[in-house]
């Protein structure tokens, strides 16, 4: 294998089937530690982040000759994997896929529960084909349950998992997280899942299908309104704490709208405030339900924003002290956190006095020396020029493959570091069936003639079937379309694109 026996993953073989997000990185982070993964597509239905949506982001912003190379968000998740292209849904490609399970130890798949089954890939079949076979199956729902049939994406998922219905402003709509989180909790949960797998076959010689429903991560995710909702019969907060610092809350109509909004509520509910034990859900903004202050404050600057955090009375005497207003501390109003919690918009629009005038780094630091939880509102250049980050190695340049057209690009770590075996990623994201020849030849020994036969007839092959390119907007078009905020034309200096590596 191309991987150095030192590294935690060596020796183990994955057959990634997966598309789009969660899997796919998973796979990508088990390559770092070492694991070969074989990524597998068809001709006719290439992984989607390779030229689809979000993942159209091109380099340069420029749509090459071999644009389905070029995705950036393929390059990131793909990381270290070899490519075979293979069409399961031809005979011939499901016995090459079972020819490659009887040597392999890990098979992902995250297709609608049907389709494995449809072509006899499901666990009980690759089972008899290698009893010590892990398989693990992410679907929106799991295998099982009335909706097991169901298709999902994140926002979808959000809405089920009731995690839209507590993330908005007050008095607001449900809202979504602004990101496919579901995605990356699948993620993470899957290496856990994974390697748990790993160890009971270690110990016991015996494999296991590991049946994935993102549905139940999302619900796990807001344990603490369920927990409220299993003790109290609350979906979330008490109704009074519901009602209080709604005054102050931007763009939220006139108090005369707020309280409609909040007769109909009742009305929905049922009963009044006075009916014991009657808690209803609340959307707080970016407010917490029992600590204050508490929030997002803009700073000096274009979009400039910085969070602060008070949990007890040493954070909130080091705030006050700290912009300038000690005299908050004798106030009668404030000597609690419930009625810091009470008066929320008085103390929010003194915070913000202070911080429109800071810029957002000193601020930060400046809070955080004297024991206040703050943070800057960091967009992606911060990140990437983020110092911390770069001292803990988290982006690291890898040289994407010719055809992408990419050159040089950072690409996202891990969050974690290990001690005595250190992990990198290995290698670029794979070309489009650039392994095809390595898979069949080398491991599955097939003869030349049939792998030309198999090329022929379009089980496998090096370039995707029936792809157009994507239509790019300009920098400037998307800024005056509102989905970018701004574009920074010293962006290849600012990642460190440029740089010379040291000697």
């Amino acid at each position: 294998m191309y991987i150095e026996q030192a590294q935690p993953l060596a020796g183990i073989r994955i057959l990634d089937s997966t598309y789009v997000y969660a899997l796919p990185y998973a796979a990508g982070l088990m390559a770092d530690l070492g694991a070969e993964v074989i990524k597998i597509e068809a001709c006719r239905h290439p992984d989607i982040v390779r030229v689809g949506g979000i993942a159209s982001v091109f380099p340069e912003n420029r749509v090459g000759e071999r644009f389905w190379e070029q995705g950036g968000t393929f390059h990131t998740l793909n990381r270290g994997k070899r490519s075979l292209t293979l069409d399961l849904n031809h005979p011939a490609g499901q016995e090459i896929f079972k020819r490659l399970v009887a040597i392999s130890d890990i098979v992902l798949e995250n297709f609608t529960p049907r389709v494995m089954r449809k072509w006899g890939l499901d666990y009980p079949n690759l089972k008899a084909i290698k009893p010590d076979i892990i398989m693990l199956s992410n679907t929106g729902y799991g295998h099982g349950g009335p909706y097991s049939h169901y298709g999902s994406q994140a926002t979808s998922l959000e809405a089920t998992q009731g995690t839209a219905y507590l993330t908005g402003y007050i008095d607001g709509p449900p809202a979504k997280a602004g990101f496919a989180y579901t995605d990356f909790l699948a993620c993470w949960t899957a290496l856990f899942a994974l390697f748990t797998a790993l160890l009971y076959r270690r110990r016991t010689g015996k494999g296991q299908w590991i049946d994935l429903g993102m549905y139940q991560l999302g619900v796990a995710f807001i344990g603490e309104a369920v927990i409220d909702y299993m003790v109290n019969g609350a979906p979330g907060g008490t109704e009074g704490q519901r009602h209080r610092g709604t005054e102050g809350q931007r763009d939220k109509g006139t108090k005369a709208q707020r309280h409609e909004g909040e007769e109909a509520q009742r009305g929905e509910r049922g009963g009044n405030e006075s009916q014991p034990g009657r808690r209803v859900q609340m959307r707080l903004g970016n407010r917490h339900p029992t600590q204050a202050p508490y929030g997002c404050y803009r700073c000096r600057g274009r979009d400039r924003w910085i969070t602060v955090a008070i949990s007890d009375t040493a954070e909130w005497e080091a705030l006050c002290k700290t912009i300038g207003h000690p005299e908050l501390l004798q106030d009668s109003r404030l000597q609690d956190a419930q009625g810091r919690w009470k008066h929320h918009d008085e103390l929010d629009r003194i915070i913000e006095s202070w911080t429109r005038e800071q810029d957002p780094y000193a601020a930060m630091h400046r809070l955080q020396e004297a024991g206040v939880p703050a943070g800057v509102v960091m967009d992606t250049r911060d990140l990437l020029r983020d110092p911390h980050l770069k001292a803990r190695g988290f982006f690291e340049m890898v040289e994407q493959a010719p055809s992408s057209e990419a050159g040089k690009r950072p690409v996202i770590g891990r969050p974690w570091k290990l001690s005595a075996t250190p992990v990198r990623i290995r290698r670029a994201a794979p070309t489009f069936g650039q392994d095809n020849d390595y898979v069949l030849k080398e491991l599955l020994q097939m003869p030349d003639e049939e792998i030309e036969r198999l090329r022929g007839e379009g089980i496998i092959g090096e370039k995707p079937a029936g792809l157009t390119p994507p239509r790019l907007l300009s920098p400037a078009e998307m800024v005056r379309l509102g989905r970018f905020a701004y574009h920074d034309p010293e962006y290849r200096k600012n990642c460190g694109i440029d740089e010379k590596e040291k000697e």
